[in-house]
């Protein structure tokens, strides 16, 4: 028995260590290829001599052709984007170093950072397993950072980058994208590629070609800088004179030979530096050459440390080679030091700091030192003096990701991985601030976690406070409307946010903040729950999900104000088999009526749309569920007699994946159908256009299509109109843009038919409203759903996602649709009759006008 135990002891070691030398092996490999891509591209040494970059580039997606101007600062990485064309206009960009903003029509100010903006670390690098695509080898390398994966592929002959794919969770979303990358070509001493094509899911693709590369420009540093032309504020200056400001206690130690400069990187004298930094405006940047200190910057704050806020996730390694990750220590309390080598008061105070780790031993205490600092660096430091945080090498990352601009930085993490405590700079006390909230930390009970994805979760009351702010703040800083429809937005919140007490479950959230929302009386602003949310991607556990849940296969909608009654029947589905055909209606289902269905969907709140949407979105949803489930149905047959029915369910896809249809009618008129604007649509359609361009007629079917991506509206207006025309314009909160299109030779010339009923919405709607008002188009079917404010999304913190209103709409003639829709040149209603007949009136409508 014990030679058993000593074997199995001797194997699980053995184990270990070949993973740690494998482990180590990868990462060396990893960084070997690296070293020879940086080769590859002109060399390290010509790669350190640019300091700035300016690309300009032209980007396609949807259809829609943009022109991008990036302006880069290697050595601060400071950013700045302009991007003109498409509807949304001229849209700024930019990173000053410690915070995104934006500037567009619908919003200015500053931003979180929500993209897969991760890039390759040569420190945090390992080697995977070679692999083939499409018949071809390569090396691939993967770097791990804030839940952001990115593997990168690179030719095993020549070393260039081909390939990355990026997946991780930000802001709560699940977010994935593969980019293609190549034309590579001489850009004085390096090589750059001039071409790369990124796909996200649902078939959204981005390429962009590089018109052209310039290398060491000169730059005004002011463009960093976000500058609100809205409102101009003066900055704050502290009162303090500056001989009073001497007096306070510096973060960095200073000397005769120190250079003081502001956040332009323009010279002050010391009490200048001093009286700004003292306004409480300004954190301090050291600037550091060969590990010494030469010079202190001011760079505007971070709320990176903010108290409350979840701790940025990192990667690093220990000085025994070991590897660290602040997410797998989530049930301890963490606490971190961020300091260098050269700075005296992170050295003054390691004695306390030391005595503060002995008292910890044995407890759930992690002691973190980040540093920029080398291992080679650090050890021969600790021949001199003694440090006993685990010290965490290379680190700039880290320190770049928590926007540390002042050394010594104290940062306390509890248990559930939320920031506790921080402090920046050397203050005295620090020890006896950091062992309160350590010992506070150790005290309180973790939180239960909870699943965002389930509506009956039980959500954290500050989770509960976030989301209602973020959803009241972000429309309060977007509406296109000053005026919020004539509400009193601050009194919405002072409405609502007593009764976040009241409420217990995410579904509760979700249904409060519909109804907040919903004050506003406006289309394209509700909340959407995390289970239901499609943007960018879903995870493979959301797929998962998606491929549980399905529907028994039918369409319908409202007929008379008071029926539902099935409009098509997806072949070989279940309601098929069933027996279910056009014209059967719809009386109960699961025993419950169809006005109860409908009055339950009303009283969620949000916006309200006509009873003919909402009556027949709340029947689909409760026909749909698991597909191991059968749904009790009672309809009514072409003979009036009443049945129920046990009828299956099966997955038919995500609803808001592409479904096109194009074909012939006859000889002389075409006919095109699609579900929704997204995705590939606009090269589908050109394809469909292009083989009916002798046709006489088309007609386009979109009739039950939700909308969906705006800048598709232009894009296929231009295929079906040889002029250079607009479908309208939209106001939104700081300018107004045209919805512009230009036609050409290949645009379809014969006469144009759209379908339209009362589901039809948003895109759908400014594309037949358009065409009808420049007399391209012959509108034909039921008033539209009247639902077109152009809108975006914002992914919240209970895991759900507000969808917003940015702009109003009107058309070319000047009509407003929002609560409208769209008036056909000619009605034909929905007949029951019809149906059973198996006739499609408004088809047979548009074939005798095309004659």
């Amino acid at each position: 028995m014990l030679k058993t135990k000593l074997y199995l002891f001797l194997l699980i070691a053995t184990i270990f260590a070949l993973n740690v030398f494998a482990q180590d092996d990868a990462e060396k490999q990893g960084a070997e290829i690296y070293e020879k891509y940086q080769t590859a591209l002109g060399g390290k040494e010509n790669l350190g001599k640019i300091k700035t970059v300016e690309t300009i580039s032209e980007i396609e997606m949807m259809g829609t052709k943009k022109k991008q101007t990036v302006i880069e600062d290697k050595v601060t990485k400071k950013r700045y984007a302009v991007t003109e064309g498409g509807i949304e206009g001229k849209q700024e960009s930019g990173f000053d170093g410690t915070r995104w903003w934006d500037k567009n029509m619908s919003f200015r100010g500053y931003r979180e950072n929500r993209g897969l903006n991760v890039k390759i670390d040569p420190k945090n690098v390992r080697k995977l397993p070679n692999e083939t695509i499409d018949g071809k080898e390569y090396f691939v390398l993967q770097n791990t950072d804030n839940n952001v994966t990115v593997k990168s592929y690179f030719d095993t002959q020549t070393y260039l980058l081909a390939r990355t794919e990026t997946k991780g969770d930000v802001s709560g979303n699940h977010l994935s994208q593969t980019t293609i990358i190549g034309d590579y070509r001489k850009v004085g001493d390096i090589l750059a590629a001039f071409s790369q094509t990124t796909t996200l899911s649902q078939g959204i693709t981005v390429t962009q070609k590089t018109l052209s590369i310039r290398h060491n420009i000169e730059i005004d540093s002011k463009i960093f800088e976000y500058t609100d032309d809205d409102k101009k504020t003066a900055e704050k200056i502290d009162a303090k004179s500056p001989e009073e400001a001497l007096k306070q206690p510096m973060m960095i130690k200073a000397d005769s030979n120190s250079v003081f400069k502001d956040e332009n990187g323009s010279k002050l004298t010391q009490a200048e530096f001093l009286q700004r930094k003292n306004s409480g405006n300004y954190t301090i940047q050291p600037e550091i050459e060969n590990g010494k200190m030469v010079g202190m910057r001011l760079v505007k704050g971070s709320n990176e440390t903010s108290v409350g806020a979840i701790a940025t996730d990192f990667t690093g390694k220990l000085l025994d080679n070991s590897s660290v990750q602040l997410s797998a220590l989530k049930g301890k309390v963490v606490v971190l030091n961020f300091w260098f080598v050269e700075c005296a008061p992170c050295i003054k105070e390691m004695p306390e700091l030391n005595e503060m780790v002995k008292k910890y031993q044995g407890n759930e205490v992690e002691f973190l030192a980040i540093t920029h600092n080398s291992k080679d660096q650090i050890t021969e430091f600790l021949k001199k003096k003694q440090f006993d945080y685990k010290i965490v090498a290379d680190s700039q990352n880290i320190i770049d990701a928590y926007k540390t601009n002042a050394f010594p930085t104290h940062i306390v993490i509890d248990r559930d991985g939320k920031i506790k405590f921080s402090q920046f700079g050397y203050q005295s006390g620090i020890v006896q601030n950091l062992t309160k909230n350590i010992d506070d930390a150790l005290k309180a009970p973790t939180k239960v976690e909870w699943d965002r994805k389930n509506p009956e979760a039980i959500v954290p009351d500050n989770i509960k406070k976030e989301t209602l702010d973020k959803v009241w703040q972000t429309i309060n800083d977007s509406h296109f409307d000053r005026t919020f429809n004539g509400v009193d937005w601050n009194a919405v919140k002072t409405k609502y946010e007593p009764q976040l007490a009241n409420v217990k479950t995410n579904q509760n959230l979700t249904d409060l903040l519909n109804r907040m929302v919903g004050e506003l009386k406006q289309s394209h602003i509700k909340i959407i729950p995390a289970n239901q949310i499609a943007v960018n991607g879903q995870s493979h556990e959301q797929m998962q999900e998606m491929a549980k849940t399905g529907s028994i296969g039918v369409t319908l909608r409202l007929l008379n104000k008071s029926k539902i009654v099935v409009t098509a029947v997806r072949e070989n589905s279940p309601a098929a088999q069933a027996g279910i055909k056009k014209g059967y209606l719809i009386k109960k289902v699961d025993g419950e009526t169809i006005e109860a269905i409908l009055q339950k969907q009303k009283e969620k709140g949000g916006f309200q749309l006509r009873d003919e949407i909402i009556a027949v979105r709340a029947v689909t949803g409760k026909l749909s569920g698991e597909i191991d489930k059968k749904v009790s149905v009672t309809i009514v047959d072409e003979n009036e007699t009443e049945k129920t029915l046990e009828i299956g369910r099966q997955n038919f896809g995500n609803a808001r994946d592409l479904d096109f249809e194009s074909k012939d009618l006859n000889t002389d008129v075409g006919y095109i159908k699609f579900n929704i604007f997204i995705g590939d649509l606009p090269n589908k359609f050109a394809q469909a256009v292009a083989a009916m361009k002798n046709k006489k007629a088309l007609i386009v079917d979109l009739r039950g299509n939700p909308g969906g991506v705006g800048n598709h509206t232009t894009a296929l207006a231009g295929m079906l109109d040889k002029e250079k025309r607009s479908l309208g314009v939209s106001q939104y909160r700081y300018d107004k843009q045209q919805f512009e299109y230009e036609g050409n030779d290949k645009s379809f010339s014969g006469k144009v038919f759209i379908l339209i009923d009362e589901l039809s919405g948003s895109s759908a709607e400014i594309l037949a409203a358009g065409l009808q008002s420049n007399k391209r188009a012959t509108v034909i079917g039921q008033n539209s759903a009247g639902a077109v404010l152009p809108s975006t999304m914002a992914i919240l913190p209970n895991g759900g996602a507000l969808q917003y209103a940015i702009g109003d709409y009107k058309t070319p003639d000047g009509k407003v649709l929002e609560g409208r829709g769209v008036t056909p040149d000619v009605e034909v209603k929905l007949t029951r009759k019809d149906l059973l007949a198996g006739k499609d009136s408004a088809i047979e409508t548009a074939l005798k006008l095309a004659k």
